[in-house]
């Protein structure tokens, strides 16, 4: 459910529940669904990397949802969008209760924060990530990269959107810096604007999603928009690589990736 980086934190959200003894079925919506997925207003992404294969490898047992699960799962989006009582995103200490009562649960929502997973099933999720994408074995790239989310983000609170102050405070806390500048985005016309501002050296990426992750996953510095696809890539830098990971003082992910931002450099 989601993009791909959603889609990771699902996975770790099962992986807790495996470690604290629940038994764990993953289910996906497959390609049976799409048309009636996307008819719920929900973006069916492209995917460029096969969930399946990463569960499987993290021996996670998995399938694809039936009619009445995709009925089921459609009517609590219905109930959330009303704000009414909804079972979503539930708490870990919560879905406890129904552990103990032995209830069947379909355990639904993005699963974002230290309430939903631990730090340790996520890392176990990155780690299975550079296991499959061999991110381990190339060696870590020169390199800084900026990943620069605007689109769906350009209409929300300011403090999401990337500004050309944020680059230029991470361009100058960066202590070995590289000549170009690496730049990974959604967004090219809102990141030339940024970065013309700027008058650097840099480049657009012209890469495959699966390509700019394994750059980011490579690189010795990262700065990272709020998105759960910068979040990961950098986490798997940060394991594989130790890279130096900035974002801004917004950073959603701080309990699973500490990062240097105009924060942390001002205390």
């Amino acid at each position: 459910m989601g993009g791909l980086g959603n889609q990771f934190f699902q996975i770790a959200r099962a992986i807790e529940l495996i470690d604290r003894s629940f038994d764990v079925e993953l289910i996906f919506i497959g390609p049976r669904f799409d048309s009636l997925y996307r008819l719920t207003g929900h973006t069916k992404h492209d995917e460029w990397l096969d969930v399946n294969n990463l569960a499987s490898n993290l021996k996670i047992n998995c399938r694809s949802i039936s009619l009445s699960e995709f009925l089921f799962l459609g009517f609590k989006f219905f109930v959330k969008k009303l704000g009414l009582v909804s079972s979503f995103d539930m708490n870990l200490d919560y879905l406890s209760e129904y552990k103990k009562n032995n209830s069947i649960v379909l355990d639904v929502g993005y699963f974002q924060s230290i309430k939903h997973v631990s730090l340790n099933s996520v890392n176990k999720v990155a780690y299975g990530l550079i296991d499959l994408l061999l991110t381990q074995e190339i060696p870590t790239k020169e390199l800084t990269v900026f990943h620069i989310r605007g689109g769906d983000f350009i209409n929300r609170d300011s403090e999401y959107i990337t500004s050309i102050d944020d680059v230029k405070d991470a361009i100058e806390s960066i202590e070995n810096k590289t000549e170009r500048i690496f730049v990974a985005t959604n967004d090219e016309g809102f990141s030339n604007e940024i970065f013309r501002t700027l008058d650097i050296d840099f480049e657009i990426s012209k890469l495959s999603p699966k390509d700019d992750f394994i750059t980011i996953a490579t690189a010795k510095n990262v700065f990272v928009s709020n998105s759960s696809f910068a979040f990961w890539a950098a986490l798997c830098a940060k394991l594989a690589h130790r890279s130096i990971i900035f974002s801004l003082n917004s950073w959603p992910y701080f309990d699973f990736l500490p990062t240097l931002s105009n924060k942390t450099n001002e205390t």
